[in-house]
């Protein structure tokens, strides 16, 4: 195991000459050692400063201490500041634990569009459990071409479904055969 006191020194002179990055690995430091409220206020300081990964960092925190208010602050300025992952939990808390889709498909079309492939499988879950079947299926057929494992899955299930209308068996298969491939080629890597 490393030195802790020795990493930290360093990072505290990269800190002086506000190296922004520092900020973040300080708290990350703070955190490894079980001070959660210096490491919550390195990333303040990070996040002050303009750094995504530590905005993205306190709104997990937040999350994680169910302090919904305070994590989607965070999700959010960070979201806006073009950290994909960010917009991507703001819209799993909105559709999860608030239950606003309209609020829910913002941030995943936000995610989606900085290229976040669960994003752009959930915008268009979304978009075809509301009727938008088309476009839908787009936004899962662009995470699913990317190699979005939950996105293959779910074209699967909606050419094999009946019910949203656009039964295609054929299309089921070409996307299983392709979850097949790669767990295939999964198993032949280990």
């Amino acid at each position: 195991m490393f030195d802790l006191g020795i990493i930290g020194k360093r990072l505290l002179k990269t800190v002086e000459k506000e190296f922004v990055p520092s900020y973040t690995a300080m708290a990350m430091l703070q955190e490894q050692k079980g001070s959660i409220e210096a490491a919550t206020q390195w990333y303040i300081m990070a996040a002050e400063r303009g750094e995504t990964i530590a905005m993205h960092n306190l709104g997990c925190n937040a999350l994680a201490q169910s302090d919904l208010d305070a994590a989607i602050q965070w999700f959010s300025m960070a979201s806006e500041a073009g950290k994909a992952q960010s917009a991507h939990n703001l819209g799993c808390i909105y559709r999860d634990m608030l239950a606003d889709l309209d609020a829910a498909e913002q941030a995943f079309l936000q995610g989606a569009q900085l290229g976040f492939l669960p994003s752009m499988n959930s915008l268009g879950v979304i978009m075809v459990e509301t009727g938008r079947i088309g476009e839908g299926i787009r936004w899962i057929t662009r995470a699913a071409e990317r190699g979005q494992e939950s996105a293959k899955n779910n074209l699967v299930y909606i050419y094999s479904t009946p019910e949203y209308g656009i039964y295609q068996p054929q299309e089921a298969e070409y996307w299983r055969k392709r979850m097949i491939l790669k767990l295939s080629c999964d198993e032949i890597l280990i």
